[in-house]
């Protein structure tokens, strides 16, 4: 069998990249294309969610004193580099391991008046519950900011997320619902954020030529390569897409490129399709395994509705995982470890207290792909291996 699947993938179409390249346009109309689907605030495209973050940080901290921002403590890296460059101070939340939502308990300490912000993460495109969140973090004086970079398309009570508070970002990397091989997006609802949050985007530069055409050939290889046969291909000959130290990632401050913008703007009628193919793998997959022993899965609320980016697991046994996802690439499903650490343990230099359910969600998950190349028979041989641990 000459295919492997990919962890995640997004697939453009090379119509679409291709098209993009002819017709690069102005970020402004993919920007109002964004607006209008997603909530009908106001949208800024960004070089990447990082930077989106960044910018949001920066607007929401001016004149306020406030200098700590609360992170669940098991999520991306770049929260907490988006977070020091903006030079405010990452406050560890521990998770509860079972929902990933935020600890209650945990939360309440940690919310005073030294917080500006709460990061609020919808992990693996599964909505989490958000308005007795911002009551919360409004009753504290702080912001809830809302991070959608897996779950752009997903909904929370029938609206989407990332347009659920008043400023919130999504991303367009490699491996998001939407990916523009790079690029993110600034959501702001309320207008308090409106000009000083124009007035940051609109101050920054377009990325050079070189750096555009370089975004295209690295969008243009992608397509290819997530693909089952060119990802096989791509593992034969070990050009897997290098994951690398997050931490180190380059985001400089620019806009998204007008390439980007039309690509985007071509790609973004498709993006409901990707989703539902998403969430019917996801569906499918909840329902083979949930009555399979050694196993807990991620219900998503009731009022919400999932994209399923990818589709999360944890495993009673942590010993077991090497060898769990050794037995899934030998069917030809690359799985996924996600992120390996809690976020105190990749910076060990900031102050932190414990965080066990971070720790075990760590050391215990593995995510499955869910994306569009997936077929009934993969999901199929993916159980098969979970129900014969």
């Amino acid at each position: 069998m000459l295919r492997t699947l990919a962890p995640t993938a997004a697939p453009l179409g090379l119509q679409n990249i291709l098209a993009g390249l002819l017709a690069a346009g102005r970020s402004e109309t993919f920007e109002a294309a964004l607006a209008e689907r997603f909530g009908g605030g106001q949208a800024y495209g960004v070089y990447s969610g990082r930077v989106a973050l960044r910018l949001i940080l920066e607007t929401i901290r001016q004149g306020n004193g406030r200098q700590e921002v609360i992170i669940p403590a098991y999520s991306c890296p770049d929260l907490v580099t988006a977070t020091l460059a903006a030079g405010l101070r990452p406050v560890f939340c521990d998770v509860d391991p079972h929902t990933l939502d935020f600890d209650e308990e945990t939360l309440w300490r940690l919310l005073g008046d030294h917080t500006l912000a709460v990061i609020h993460v919808h992990l693996f495109g599964l909505p989490r519950p958000t308005p007795q969140l911002a009551e919360l973090s409004q009753a504290a004086g702080a912001i809830l900011v809302e991070d959608a970079c897996q779950a752009l398309g997903a909904r929370w009570g029938g609206r989407p997320v990332g347009t659920l508070t008043e400023i919130g970002c999504a991303s367009f990397g490699h491996g998001k619902p939407l990916s523009l091989g790079g690029g993110g997006v600034i959501f702001v609802q309320h207008e308090r954020w409106r000009p000083a949050v124009a007035g940051r985007v609109d101050a920054l530069p377009q990325p050079r030529r070189l750096a555009t055409a370089a975004t295209w050939g690295r969008l243009a290889l992608l397509e290819l390569l997530m693909r089952p046969t060119g990802y096989w291909l791509a593992t034969r000959f070990r050009l897997r897409w290098p994951a690398g130290d997050e931490r180190q990632w380059t985001h400089p401050l620019q806009r998204l490129s007008s390439l980007q913008a039309a690509i985007g703007l071509r790609a973004l009628p498709h993006l409901a399709r990707l989703n539902a193919a998403r969430r019917q793998v996801g569906q499918a997959l909840t329902a083979a395994l949930a009555g399979v022993p050694h196993l807990r899965l991620m219900a998503a609320p009731a009022a919400a509705e999932p994209i399923y980016l990818r589709f999360p697991i944890l495993l009673e046994d942590p010993g077991r995982r090497d060898l769990l996802l050794a037995r899934l690439w030998t069917i030809g499903v690359e799985a996924s470890k996600m992120y390996p650490r809690a976020l105190p343990q990749y910076f060990p230099h900031l102050p932190a207290g414990r965080c066990p359910g971070a720790e075990m969600v760590a050391q215990r998950l593995v995510t499955l792909p869910t994306h569009p190349f997936v077929q009934a028979a993969d999901v199929g041989r993916m159980v098969a291996v979970f129900s014969e641990m």
